[in-house]
């Protein structure tokens, strides 16, 4: 190509590349003015020389690749398509595993409740996604998060490197011994040595519903700090509501055939 082509060319790419960044901007993100925009002074062109002009038409090029892409993110820097690409696999993947294992005590009764597991999992996803919250206890509890809701790409790298934890298949075993150490210790603080035997016999499956589906977490932890119990100190039993439920939820765990 001669001059004149080369600068009909990059016009070309141009007009090209403000209909990308107009696509962006439909989705969520403005590039126009962000160091991610390469479009310059469509009236400098002319100015241009051979080799300005090719360098600009290259810049353009690699902007308009199907490549190149940006998602918003929540602070002023945006996600590159391939950084938002890593996180999503992880995170479709990881939802996949997940739905697979909560399918398995979806439909078990609920402990003093007219209600399933399951059915109780769809109204907390459903506040969740009300509040933009994110699962406390539930090792395996459906993510989707928007990418408007993490603030940087270094945010999103550890959001997609805890997605693939998430991913290794000695998470779920070591996820709930950890929980299980931390409530027999607690349990241990409290003096409660009726419940901490018959905790004992709970097997992996049971605790895990019963911690993670069955409100034992948020009984015991309200007992804990109705207590007043600090680290390494004695206590009698709590004989009290939350104590009740605890054993009435441990009762209930053990009848469980997991």
């Amino acid at each position: 190509m001669n001059l004149n082509e080369l600068r009909d060319e990059a016009r070309r790419v141009h007009r090209n590349a403000t209909r990308k960044a107009s696509r962006m901007r439909a989705q969520g993100y403005e590039v126009s003015g962000t160091k991610n925009d390469p479009r310059r002074n469509l009236g400098n062109v002319k100015k241009y020389t051979t080799k300005q002009t090719q360098a600009y038409i290259d810049n353009l090029k690699k902007f308009n690749s199907r490549s190149v892409g940006y998602r918003k993110s929540g602070g002023a820097e945006p996600f590159t398509r391939p950084q938002w690409n890593v996180y999503k696999r992880n995170e479709d993947r990881y939802n996949t595993i997940a739905k697979r294992y909560n399918e398995t005590f979806k439909n078990v009764k609920l402990p003093n409740q007219d209600m399933t597991i399951g059915e109780r999992d769809e109204m907390k996803t459903a506040n969740r996604k009300q509040a933009f919250g994110t699962p406390t206890n539930d090792p395996y509890a459906i993510i989707k998060r928007r990418s408007a809701s993490i603030k940087s790409p270094k945010a999103l790298a550890a959001l997609a490197q805890d997605m693939g934890n998430k991913l290794k298949s000695g998470y779920l075993t070591e996820k709930v011994a950890t929980q299980r150490q931390q409530y027999m210790q607690m349990l241990e603080k409290m003096g409660d040595t009726d419940l901490l035997e018959k905790s004992k016999q709970m097997t992996e499956g049971q605790f895990a519903i019963a911690w993670n589906h069955g409100k034992l977490a948020e009984a015991t932890a309200a007992r804990y700090v109705a207590g007043d119990i600090e680290i390494g100190s004695a206590s009698g039993q709590i004989e009290d509501d939350n104590s009740a439920d605890s054993r009435d939820i441990v009762d209930w765990a053990l009848e469980l055939d997991y």
